[in-house]
């Protein structure tokens, strides 16, 4: 009977650890071979410096790539935003943007939306038409600077 449930424990102990990392990822990932990897990003110009050279145990499987909130996304879907060069592809998007000094519409619907959109702490500004950025000094939010890309002349807007 010792010996039976040493066995047991053993194989239960075998099947947890080779199981441990894939468990752990999400449906569009897969583990990460050998060691941990960086992932491969659709706009990595939008992702912080920190998230982009973090090396994991589970990365987004063959034909798939990251994008700014996390997800897993195709190819394809990351080039239907090419055309916007301060937005990414987002899975749940909001119908109704959040725009700098506007308020926040209750009136929208909180259901989820495929599409371009700005990425995670940047807003759209509803007066410019070709980019989405916020100008002025009290609309820019005192953020480290590898989550501002000047380059791009997107801002952090301060949080609604």
């Amino acid at each position: 009977m010792q010996c039976t449930t040493i066995f047991v424990a053993a194989v239960l102990c075998a099947v947890v650890c080779t199981m441990s990392v894939s468990s752990r990822c999400g449906c569009l990932e897969e583990p990460a071979s050998g060691s941990k990897r960086r992932e491969r990003y659709c706009r990595p110009h939008l992702v912080p410096k920190s998230e982009r050279h973090k090396r994991r145990d589970c990365i987004c499987r063959q034909g798939l790539v990251r994008n700014s909130w996390g997800d897993c996304i195709t190819n394809k879907e990351c080039t239907s935003c090419k055309c916007h060069p301060n937005k990414d592809f987002n899975v749940c998007a909001r119908a109704c943007p959040v725009l700098c000094n506007e308020p926040i519409r209750t009136s929208c619907s909180k259901e989820c939306v495929f599409g371009c959109d700005c990425p995670p702490g940047f807003v759209r500004d509803p007066k410019k038409k070709k980019e989405p950025l916020c100008q002025g000094s009290q609309l820019r939010s005192q953020m480290p600077q590898s989550f501002q890309v000047p380059v791009l002349r997107v801002y952090l807007c301060t949080q609604m």
